[in-house]
């Protein structure tokens, strides 16, 4: 079952063994007392009996459950790792049938034949590790199909990673995109930890998916914009504060001109949050809006929710502004005074746009009017996952088919 836990839920448990000598007791027993329960139970007369029995085998039930959670927190009860090849799990079945044929016909002792196959297969899951989670040849933007949400993972060919936003989570109606689109694909690239997320604002379809991603990866550093300006989304801006408390993860608040770089990889330009916690009065405007810069000079700006009183702001910025890829603010959805978002998209000057936006959502007029007629425009509503990827040689980001 190892391969295929690993290729469905990316995980291997080293532990099995140790819960399965005391799981399939207590389950078999459970299943004798269930049998029995459903037997006493269909005869009237044995009312009290059969209440008797149910409460007990609610007890083992109960009881079997926390064991298996007390023994999750053991060492090596599981494992994280990237979705194995099909040449692994190919050799895996075959080392696993040749140690059963060998014990079969008695060739080897049995104690033998188990330590050679765990040293088989160790190596198996080990070298699969090691080939996903090599580095990228070029810079990579990774615009996940979260629907009417945004995340967007950053990978070099040094090695860094790069989280801005992480789609939705964290509300009881809410999907969780971050435990089941954006963890899996970190999981399967091999990737256990991300040096830098950025929270551009506390809105759930932005940060909730990040509840998931603190609590199951390594996290260098949290970049925060600090302006929480609704108090619907308190709880999730909180969780997830008691979480990068919790785990002691280095915290910073960005406003309008400040620079982050990742030495000798990465850098980013900030242009929002306005300075000294100035509020426009809507976590949209307040969002962080940021230019990323590669080693090779070539860019992206990613602009959140960011609406006409932030454009507004930031066109003093002028030339700063000019990127080659856009994330087009607020899901491709109004954004305000249409002759601010013309001006504020001619200072960027962009050749590509990426919309994060679900399928059935409609692209707003201002924005589509807005665009340079050779633009390209792409959508994870329509396309799924969006990926982007430098050139070879290096002069600007070109769309690359998901793998």
């Amino acid at each position: 079952m190892t391969p295929i836990t690993a290729y469905y839920f990316n995980i291997i448990t080293p532990g099995m063994f140790l819960a399965n000598i005391i799981a399939v007791p207590i389950v078999f027993l459970i299943m004798i007392l269930g049998s029995s329960f459903i037997f006493i139970a269909s005869f009237n007369i044995f009312f009290w009996p059969a209440a008797i029995a149910g409460k007990f085998l609610d007890i083992i039930i109960i009881t079997f459950i926390n064991i298996m959670k007390i023994l999750s927190f053991f060492p090596l009860s599981y494992l994280r790792t990237a979705k194995p090849s099909s040449v692994n799990m190919l050799l895996y079945y075959l080392a696993l049938t040749l140690a059963l044929v060998l014990f079969y016909k008695k060739k080897w002792h049995a104690k033998k034949i188990f330590a050679s196959f765990i040293l088989a297969a160790i190596p198996l899951f080990i070298w699969n590790d090691f080939l996903a989670s090599r580095p990228m040849d070029k810079t990579r933007l990774t615009f996940f199909d979260v629907g009417h949400a945004d995340a967007c993972l950053i990978e070099t060919n040094k090695n860094h990673v790069v989280l801005i936003d992480a789609g939705g989570g964290g509300l009881e109606d809410s999907y969780d995109a971050g435990r089941y689109v954006i963890a899996p694909y970190l999981w399967q690239r091999g990737i256990r930890y991300i040096d830098c997320i950025i929270m551009t604002h506390a809105h759930e379809d932005h940060i909730g998916g990040f509840l998931y991603i603190l609590e199951n990866f390594k996290i260098g550093m949290v970049v925060d914009g600090g302006l929480n300006t609704r108090e619907e989304y308190d709880i999730i801006y909180g969780k997830i504060s008691d979480i990068i408390e919790k785990h002691r993860i280095k915290r910073i608040f960005v406003e309008e001109s400040d620079i982050l770089e990742i030495p000798y990889d990465l850098k980013f330009l900030f242009f929002n949050p306005s300075k000294d916690g100035q509020s426009y009065g809507t976590a949209n405007n307040d969002s962080i809006v940021t230019k990323l810069i590669t080693i090779n000079d070539n860019s992206a700006l990613f602009t959140a929710d960011a609406g006409t009183r932030a454009m507004e702001n930031m066109l003093k910025y002028g030339s700063l502004l000019n990127a080659d890829v856009l994330k087009v603010p607020h899901h491709g959805g109004k954004a305000g005074d249409k002759n601010i978002v013309e001006e504020f998209f001619k200072k960027i000057g962009f050749k590509k746009a990426v919309v994060s936006k679900a399928r059935n959502k409609k692209f707003s007029k201002e924005i589509i009017n807005s665009f340079n007629k050779n633009t390209a425009l792409y959508s994870t509503g329509e396309s799924g996952a969006i990926v982007l990827e430098e050139t070879e040689n290096n002069n600007t980001f070109e769309i690359k088919n998901w793998r």
